[in-house]
């Protein structure tokens, strides 16, 4: 199945949710190995301002071009979406805190600074999103 859906080269960081999309689209399933575990560094504000914006871009730029990823037909509103896509973002933002607060050890009295900072992470995607509608490419990144 994986050969037969090959990693669009021409995509940049953003290949793999086309991929996998079609898998899944095709049947396919994918899975992962539940004890694995990631750590990442994180280097400020900064850089999750520069994550969040190759977000928003992603999230944009794969639905322009492939139109059966979920909710890619709100991209025919162009930049009219925008306030579409961070809301529902935002809201599923929120569903994973509640969800996964007890499994990262988040208390009952935090949960409502982690729903805020779901707010302001998911709106700093909006220009990611204001640049993949204009067509142009993302500068001044170290998003791989």
């Amino acid at each position: 199945m994986y050969l037969k859906y090959p990693l669009p080269v021409d995509a940049g960081a953003f290949a793999a949710r086309l991929q996998s999309d079609a898998i899944v689209r095709a049947g396919g399933k994918l899975l992962f190995e539940p004890r694995m575990r990631v750590v990442h560094d994180f280097e400020g504000w900064a850089m999750e301002g520069d994550i969040r914006r190759n977000i928003g871009y992603g999230t944009i730029k794969t639905r322009l071009r492939q139109h059966l990823l979920p909710y890619a037909w709100l991209t025919r509103l162009g930049p009219a979406s925008i306030p579409l896509f961070s809301v529902g973002k935002t809201l599923n933002s929120w569903a994973d805190c509640l969800r996964c607060a007890r499994h990262y050890g988040v208390r009952w009295y935090e949960l409502p600074l982690a729903l805020a900072l779901a707010v302001v992470v998911n709106l700093m995607e909006i220009p990611g999103m204001l640049s993949a509608f204009s067509r142009s490419e993302l500068t001044d990144t170290a998003y791989r």
